[in-house]
């Protein structure tokens, strides 16, 4: 896609199969929103768990602050694991995605992650294993839900929310007691986690406002960033269709495959992208996949 409507055309698709939108707004319509104060409860205030874990019977001193809490939220609670349950994700027309009430939901579902990642710690200290392992895996289908967003905050919120996911399974794994089936299903959840045809689409839309700054002016201004893109325009094309192909591949991969046809053009490129000044291949090494 060269254009806004062709992109818009080409992410638009008749959805086959089951559809839980409906399900999964009323469960973040029912969330409460979070009062002052309450963001410094455990994994609350951020998405990674800070909790160290007390021993099942042993004192936690913000146990019944928690409890009350989760008490609070227990009706998004029962919503959220319930569109958990069912088949099929959320599907949303394209040119709906800037709207306020969607942004609000993404929202409204980063806040679930917390809580539900607070819920799991707090089933675990209560002996409740199988409670928490619904817990997590209910996060990871919630994150789910954004998977179809080409919007770079969107994906953003995904990431944090697995990230929430996974870094709550890996503090309560030592002392869980999970069934074989409930890690089983953790696996699956784990290994279904997949950005490339985000990243592709991000890219792809990001092709779309630059050949239309290309219209108007250039360098290249992207509302919102600071890519400053020196070169021609077939330069840039040329880049973009290396990025392109480069999100299709592993990580490993994709570093080569850009190491390999980049110009140095490309590569002050990549590195504006992500925000480096300088030393952009060493550094990009070391970048979190």
């Amino acid at each position: 896609p060269l254009t806004k409507d062709e992109f818009v055309a080409m992410f638009t698709v008749d959805f086959e199969g089951p559809d839980a939108t409906v399900a999964w707004f009323e469960a973040t319509n029912a969330m409460k929103p979070l009062l002052w104060g309450e963001e410094s409860l455990p994994v609350v205030s951020d998405l990674a768990p800070r909790l160290q874990m007390p021993a099942h019977g042993q004192p936690w001193e913000e146990y019944e602050d928690v409890k009350e809490f989760l008490a609070k939220h227990s009706e998004a609670l029962k919503l959220l694991h319930q569109a958990a349950e069912q088949e099929g994700t959320v599907h949303l027309p394209i040119d709906l995605i800037s709207r306020s009430e969607v942004w609000n939901f993404v929202w409204h579902l980063r806040t679930a992650a917390r809580i539900l990642a607070l819920e799991a710690i707090t089933q675990v200290y209560e002996g409740d294993h199988s409670g928490a392992a619904r817990a997590i895996h209910t996060i990871f289908r919630a994150a789910r839900c954004l998977e179809d967003f080409p919007n770079s905050s969107v994906l953003a919120v995904r990431a944090t929310m697995e990230s929430a996911a996974t870094s709550t399974l890996e503090l309560l794994l030592p002392i869980a007691d999970f069934t074989n089936d409930q890690l089983a299903m953790l696996q699956m959840d784990l290994s279904t986690v997949d950005y490339h045809e985000s990243i592709y689409a991000l890219l792809l839309l990001g092709r779309v406002y630059g050949i239309n700054q290309l219209q108007n002016s250039w360098p290249i201004d992207f509302s919102g960033g600071d890519l400053r893109f020196r070169g021609d325009v077939s330069e840039y094309l040329q880049s973009m269709r290396t990025f392109l192909e480069a999100s299709r591949m592993t990580w490993p991969d994709a570093m080569r495959h850009i190491k390999s046809t980049s110009s140095e053009v490309v590569d002050e490129g990549i590195g504006e992208m992500l925000g480096f000044e300088s030393e952009t291949s060493s550094r990009l090494e070391n970048w979190p996949t």
